[in-house]
């Protein structure tokens, strides 16, 4: 018996039905596609037709007069598929991301929600998104095989592992989902760092070195995406010292609560403060024991007879 929820639905419909249902939707699409191990369609007359979408991304930043500063630009067009990794600032992270990389990539766009009914997606359409709704284990590993799959057919991917917009003030890149190294792992595709930093209407976009984690077992992902995270920290903090217009010393009392007033004023029911904090990665604790568990095999000696004091 046919189930309904795979029959296609017009542009209409989707636009009539409850928003849990229409993402409920686009996620049995999604299982479909993946459990009948689907191509990516369209790759090639998306890289083709790019140049359109820079070009209306530039015309864009004249209209809402801002400004796009590439602080240096160090990665290589290897003529195979790349996974951009950047960091997540806010709305429009990801046009100017877009717009500093210039090469098309699909967009890994996470819990769409809202996005579904508006005319942003018609425009990710064009380009081409992987999306996936992170409250939903096997709607991940479906969106990390459907990159994968991608990236395998000649397809570069834009992400944002941090999985969220940095709303933490005093961490300089978030810690990172190690989906995004797996994905490189296991295409054995180059990862190219993008830091993105934003002062009112400006935008500086820090572009490092092509990064080959060949080095690296599927079993340490976790490792490798932190090699990445300490790059994407040294890219953001170049944009800090060249580009930072305040000092420690001048920061106000209080500063944390106008910080995260400035990230709700661009918020709205699609993307809430708590949306934010529920889709960034956690991860998770290290107990004492783990933490500890080196001291077994310590052997006692001079240099670290301090590790045994009891305090």
């Amino acid at each position: 018996m046919k189930d309904k929820k795979m029959d296609k639905k017009s542009l209409l419909q989707k636009m009539k039905i409850p928003l849990s249902e229409l993402e409920e939707y686009h996620r049995a699409q999604r299982a479909a596609a993946c459990e009948k191990n689907e191509p990516i369609r369209g790759i090639r007359w998306r890289q083709r037709l790019h140049f359109l979408l820079i070009w209306g991304l530039g015309l864009s930043r004249v209209l809402s007069r801002e400004k796009l500063c590439i602080v240096q630009d160090k990665h290589v067009d290897t003529g195979k598929p790349l996974i951009y990794a950047a960091t997540h600032i806010g709305w429009h992270d990801v046009e100017m991301t877009v717009a500093s990389i210039k090469a098309h990539a699909y967009i890994f766009w996470g819990d769409p929600g809202e996005m579904y009914r508006r005319i942003e997606m018609l425009l990710f359409g064009f380009n081409g998104a992987v999306c996936c709704d992170s409250a939903y284990r096997d709607d991940c590993r479906i969106a990390k095989e459907t990159c994968i799959r991608l990236l395998r057919q000649g397809g570069s991917l834009l992400i944002y592992p941090e999985g969220a917009w940095n709303i933490i003030e005093n961490q300089v890149v978030m810690p990172l989902y190690p989906g995004t190294a797996e994905m490189a792992l296991r295409s054995g595709c180059e990862i190219v760092p993008v830091a993105i930093e934003q002062y009112d209407r400006r935008y500086y976009v820090n572009i490092g070195e092509n990064i080959n984690l060949d080095g690296y077992e599927i079993s340490q992902k976790k490792e490798a995406a932190e090699y990445l995270r300490e790059i994407l920290c040294t890219l953001k903090w170049e944009i800090w010292e060249k580009y930072g217009n305040a000092l420690r010393k001048d920061i106000p009392e209080g500063y944390s609560e106008t910080f995260l007033a400035q990230y709700e004023a661009q918020t709205d029911e699609a993307y809430t403060l708590e949306d934010i904090r529920n889709t960034r990665y956690h991860p998770k604790a290290v107990s004492p024991e783990e933490a500890f568990r080196f001291m077994q095999d310590l052997k006692p000696c001079r240099e670290n007879a301090f590790l045994f004091r009891i305090h």
